[in-house]
Formats: structure tokens, C-alpha cells, sequence
């Protein structure tokens, strides 16, 4: 998502933390506006709001915000726009008493240089490089492969710890597929793409600077990625991605690779392991049968390529955004070097920013203010399970249990963790990036023989977003979304649960959606639901399915209803919650403009994901992502709920007043 002018292009960080993409354009930092609860100047007044909500209450800032090839604009952004300022301001400055801060300072400096270089030394990739092309049987791949993955490199498989499926106290060993670089595992059957990222490959390994040619045969290496790629599932049910499997059993599987000298190299703990998808293994010794030891060399050499191109020079950047972003997105502008430094900044440090942040700028009233927010979602909540009437009373009663342990983390952790991350600033960019991967992984292997701290604060709060965690069974709240258009401490009620409340029941109904309900209360994969009030819940579910099966995106191009599932089911729960909890409150306002305080929810609600998105920016999102457009986020749920057409005064049987309402939570 790009933007022409550098001084804007990083403001819109999330986009490639959360999306894979360097920059978006969106509305320019600005004063707060004017308090209200929506803006009328957003409004399309030509559209019923009971035919299109969506329209009604974004039309027109759609129409103003047309989106450059390749980007998006959406006001899901406006937080991190006005916080992506000041954690810039910290970053560019010249000095620092906090230690940490130097560090931040170093490494976008070094990044910088990187990209004002046309022949950075890259000694990392030098070594890596020779080390593959000295590979000479399978038997020195286990060595070889522990290496590249603690340098960052992916390839063939990916192993690291991960929370426990059966004992939620404990970490366990993932061994899941990696290794492959186009969007989805279907894009390795689009001629035209493949065709490009093949050229891709042999330009990425002309523009490298080394003392000797990368020679590639491209079809080759892609054969190789995309049977890596086919190792893997999208299928997002947990039970499909609980694979336990005893060390020995493991090497029974693929004995033609040493994986005890792996772990040795990594320093992996193998008292538990999970295979995240049951294919991995087969699909491994597929390839390492198939596969001539020339050809493996090419791939992983290829591998090497694309994990550190980025960290080279000005050249192999270049390169790395006209296909990754150009080709694939229809990008026309790349984003500045300031941009790019700054987010690769942003992703390491996030806490040590947000410390400052939160002192600079945070009131000591938002935290106690949010969690009273957060309270009265869950109680809504536990009313809404108490009058299910499709709830059996044993699945009532568990359902209940799990809302009654779930942790809410609002804002920020209390006390700051320690950052731990060391920048040699004698180093270029690149050895530094594979230093602080080593580091990043030795701490991972660490973490294999300690309890998991359920109380830890694990998304950094930087962040303008929202997650819960179904085996921590936590919603975390990061301060970096407690901002406009999400939240306002000197705001009227409609507009903070119209939108943050939202938020909060989006993410507290995770923990009930297709793949949260899997887990209980203390994070176990454990099947507690009743077999009736399973087949409802299903049931209830497939209604979602079919609803946005039937969203066209583009010509031809429909949302999947399965993908999006448990994002629909928590877009629908969310705003449920949010606005029966809206409606206990004692006091609300009167009408603003020609819309009740009920109204105005609602249009809060849908301001806050007005977007505006590029055909190929909208192609891939459709292609990949778990959510919707936010246009049928909108309309999909406002249709679900009677609520809205009371508020509105629909016609029964109009398009967001329909008869067969979908209803899960």
C-alpha cells in the first residue's frame, strides 16, 4: 500500500506488520476533529440505510479516498497514523539518555545506510551461500538447515516452540511447513504469477553483490517451494493441527534425516512434539527423495536470497518490492527507505516506543476507564449465555466457567518487561538483522523448559489492534487502539461502545467462535461441548458460510464464507455484545443531528471501517485473509441483527431486515 509522498508513506505501519505490506495511504495526520459520534461528512444520504449501511455511512469518504494502485486507505489506520508520529519522532532523534533507545537509534540508522548503498558488505550472505554450496549428501543437511533457520532463513520445515495443545502450562515443539514465498498455496498455479516469480529469482541473483555468480535454475527451485508449500494446510481447525508425536516416532517417519543432530544444533528440547500439519512429514521425505542434492543447494540458496535481500542494499530492496509489492500488488510506488527502516524498527522495539509513549501521552484515567469498558462487555456476555436457549445446561454451565477465567489485558504491561535485544552498531544491517534472529531464536529454544506465564504481556502494546489468545484464553487491548475512531475518554457512550466496545465483544467471542470453542477455559484442546449443542452451534455457524459465500468482492470474485467464518462469527458476537451492553447503561445521550443515541451507535461502528481498497490490494485480501472487506464486515453483521433494523425503522424483509437472520452468539 503505497503513498507518493515519503514524509507520509510510514505512517501506515500496520499494513506491513499485520499484511505483509510496506505502506497505505489513508487520512492524513490531523487535529482531532470535532467531538462527535460519526461524521456527517462521511455520509452518503442518496442510500437507505436498511439497503446498504455501508454506504449510508461511508459512501462518501470512499468516494474521496480513491486508493493508488497496489494500496488501500481505511480508517482502522487513524491511531496508528497519529501514534506512527510521535514513535518516529524517537526514533529519528539524534540522541538518547535511555540505552534502548540507542539501540533503535543504530539500527535505523544502519538500515538507512543500507538502502543509500549500492555495495554494502553482506558477509552473512556470503557465508551462507558457501556454506550451502559445500553441502554434499543429505547426511550434512540437518547441520546446515539448523543453522539457516537460527539466521532467519526459512526452508523446508520450521520448528520452535508453541503453547501445549494438551497441558496449556507448558511449551511444546512445533514442526510445521515453510519454506515458500508467493501469497497462498494457489498461486503457484497462476501461470502468469508463477512466470514472474520465477524471473524474480533470476533478477534477485544478478543484482546481488557477491565475489562469484548465484547461478539458479528457476523452474527447478519453484518446483521445490511449491511442493514445500503443498506440505502444509490452511485448515485452521485446531484438532487438524494436533499432531503429537514421540521423538522416536519422528525419526521412524523420516529416517533419512538426522534430526537429533538438528535439535543438537538448534538446542531444542524433544520431550514434546506437535506436528502442525499431518502432511509435513510426508511431504518432507517426498521432497528430500525426489529432490537431486544440486537442486536442494539451488532452493535453499534461493531461500537465503529472499530472507536477507531485504537487509543488502539498495539494489536487492528494490528488487524484493517489484515483485513482492509490483507484481503481486500492482504497487507503483515504493515506500521510502525512512519508511521501511522505521517499521523494521518498530517491529523490534515496540515496547521500549510504547514505554515512552504511554508516559508522554496516556492519561492515568484510560486504563481503569477501558477495563470498566471491557467489564461490561463480558457481562453482557454472561448474560447472553445464560438466555441461550440453544445451550444445553452442562455446555451453559462450561461456557460460563471459561468467560469467568478469561484474562483481560488492557493498554500496557505493569511492570515493563526488560528488552533484551543488543545492536552492534559496528555491524551493517544485515549481520545485524542475522544476529538478532540467532538471539531471537536461542531465546525461543529457552522457552521449551519453562512454564508458560499466562499473565504475560505477549502482543506488544504498540500495536493498533486487538487478539485473544485461545490457550492463554486472554484478549489483550493494546494501547496503540485506544485512540480515535476506536476510543475517546472524553467521548459520549455511543461512540465508545460503538466501536471499542465492539472491538472487546469481537474479541471475547473468539474464545466461542469454530476454533475457540475447541479449547476451555485454561487454554486445553478439549472437546466439552455437548454432541446437540455441537450440531447447533454448526448449524448456526454454516448460516454465516452461505450469507458471505454469497458477497461478490469483484467481478467474479466472492468472499470465502469459510475462511472468514470465525472473523464473521466475532464481527456479529462483538457488535451484539457491545450494543446490549451499550443499552444497559443508565444514561445516554440525544440526538445528534437526525440520529438517536441508538443510531449513532451504529454508524460509529461502521465509520470505523470505512476503507477504500486497489483491485489487487482487494484480489489478495480476498485470496488470504481471514476477514472480510469492510464492507460486508459492516453490512453482514447489521443485517444479522434486530437491534439495528429497530433502530433504523427497516421494513421487514428489506435487504438488512431479512427474515432467515443468522445468529450464532
Amino acid at each position: 500500500m503505497s503513498r507518493t509522498t515519503s514524509k507520509i508513506s510510514f505512517l501506515c505501519l500496520l499494513c506491513w506488520l499485520l499484511l505483509g505490506l510496506p505502506a497505505c495511504s489513508g487520512d492524513d495526520p490531523a487535529p482531532e476533529p470535532a467531538l462527535s459520534n460519526y461524521d456527517p461528512s462521511y455520509l452518503d444520504t442518496s442510500v437507505e440505510p436498511c439497503a446498504d449501511f455501508y454506504q449510508f455511512a461511508c459512501g462518501t469518504w470512499v468516494a474521496q479516498h480513491t486508493p493508488e494502485p497496489g494500496s488501500m486507505a481505511s480508517r482502522f489506520l487513524g491511531p496508528e497514523q497519529r501514534n506512527s508520529v510521535y514513535f518516529m519522532s524517537i526514533v529519528e532523534a539524534m540522541s538518547s539518555r535511555d540505552p534502548n533507545l540507542r539501540d533503535a537509534q543504530a539500527y535505523y540508522g544502519s538500515c538507512l545506510r543500507a538502502h543509500q548503498s549500492s555495495s554494502t558488505p553482506n558477509v552473512p550472505l556470503h557465508d551462507a551461500l558457501s556454506d550451502i554450496a559445500a553441502l554434499r549428501s543429505l547426511d550434512d543437511l540437518p547441520g546446515l538447515l539448523a543453522a539457516l533457520h537460527d539466521g532467519g532463513v526459512s526452508a523446508l520445515f520450521d520448528a520452535g516452540p508453541g503453547i501445549d495443545f494438551d497441558d496449556p502450562t507448558h511449551y511444546t515443539l512445533f514442526i510445521a511447513e515453510a519454506g515458500w514465498s508467493l501469497p497462498a498455496r494457489s498461486s503457484y498455479d497462476d501461470a502468469e504469477l508463477a512466470a514472474a516469480y520465477r524471473a524474480h529469482m533470476t533478477q534477485l541473483a544478478s543484482v546481488v553483490q557477491l565475489s562469484y555468480p548465484v547461478y539458479l535454475d528457476p523452474q527447478a527451485v519453484f518446483d521445490v517451494e511449491h511442493a514445500v508449500a503443498l506440505s502444509g494446510s490452511d485448515d485452521r481447525d485446531p484438532r487438524a493441527r494436533h499432531n503429537p508425536l514421540a521423538a522416536d516416532a519422528l525419526v521412524a517417519a523420516l529416517p533419512s534425516f538426522d534430526w537429533s543432530q538438528y535439535f543438537a544444533a538448534r538446542g531444542l528440547a524433544t520431550t514434546r512434539i506437535n506436528l502442525l500439519e499431518p502432511k509435513v512429514l510426508p511431504g518432507l521425505t517426498a521432497i528430500l527423495a525426489d529432490t537431486p542434492i544440486a537442486t536442494l543447494k539451488q532452493y535453499l540458496s534461493w531461500r537465503t536470497l529472499e530472507a536477507y535481500a531485504r537487509a543488502v542494499d539498495e539494489s536487492t530492496i528494490a528488487e524484493e518490492f517489484a515483485f513482492h509489492r509490483g507484481v503481486v500488488d500492482g504497487a507503483q510506488q515504493a515506500p521510502s527507505a525512512e519508511f521501511d527502516c522505521y517499521s523494521n524498527v518498530r517491529s523490534l522495539f515496540g515496547f521500549v516506543l510504547a514505554q515512552h509513549f504511554v508516559t508522554e501521552f496516556v492519561s492515568s484515567t484510560l486504563k481503569p476507564n477501558v477495563s470498566s469498558l471491557v467489564g461490561q462487555v463480558q457481562s453482557a456476555m454472561r448474560d447472553n449465555q445464560a438466555r441461550a436457549s440453544w445451550l444445553d445446561e452442562p455446555t451453559r454451565v462450561q461456557a460460563r466457567e471459561k468467560l469467568d477465567l478469561l484474562l483481560a489485558k488492557v493498554g500496557y504491561p505493569e511492570p515493563w518487561p526488560v528488552d533484551k535485544l543488543s545492536i552492534d552498531a559496528s555491524k551493517t544491517y544485515l549481520a545485524q538483522r542475522v544476529a538478532l534472529a540467532r538471539e531471537a531464536a536461542e531465546e525461543r529454544a529457552a522457552a521449551l523448559s519453562k512454564p508458560v506465564d499466562r499473565t504475560e504481556f505477549w502482543a506488544p502494546p504498540d500495536i493498533t489492534n486487538a487478539f485473544y489468545d485461545p490457550q492463554r484464553n486472554d484478549i489483550t487491548i493494546p494501547i496503540g487502539v485506544l485512540s480515535d475512531p476506536f476510543y475517546r475518554e472524553d467521548r459520549p457512550l455511543e461512540f465508545n461502545f460503538g466501536v471499542l466496545g465492539s472491538v472487546v465483544g469481537h474479541e471475547l467471542t473468539h474464545a466461542f467462535d469454530s476454533s475457540g470453542r475447541r479449547f476451555d477455559g485454561q487454554g486445553a484442546l478439549v472437546d466439552w461441548w455437548s454432541e446437540d449443542t455441537a450440531a447447533e452451534f454448526e448449524h448456526r455457524a454454516q448460516c454465516l458460510v452461505d450469507q458471505f459465500d454469497r458477497y461478490e468482492a469483484l467481478p467474479g470474485l466472492n468472499v470465502d464464507g469459510k475462511r472468514t467464518l470465525d472473523e464473521n462469527i466475532a464481527d456479529l458476537g462483538g457488535l451484539s455484545l457491545s450494543f446490549a451492553a451499550f443499552r444497559a447503561q443508565p444514561k445516554r445521550s440525544a440526538k445528534s443531528g437526525p440520529f438517536s443515541a441508538e443510531q449513532q451507535f451504529f454508524l460509529a461502528y461502521a465509520q470505523a471501517w470505512c476503507e477504500a481498497s486497489s483491485d489487487g490490494v482487494l484480489a489478495r485480501q480476498i485470496a488470504t485473509d481471514q476477514h472480510a472487506p469492510g464492507r460486508f464486515r459492516v453490512n453482514g453483521s447489521m443485517r444479522n441483527l434486530p437491534g439495528f433494523a429497530e433502530a433504523f425503522a427497516c421494513s421487514a424483509g428489506s435487504e438488512l431486515a431479512p427474515t432467515d437472520r443468522c445468529q450464532v452468539w
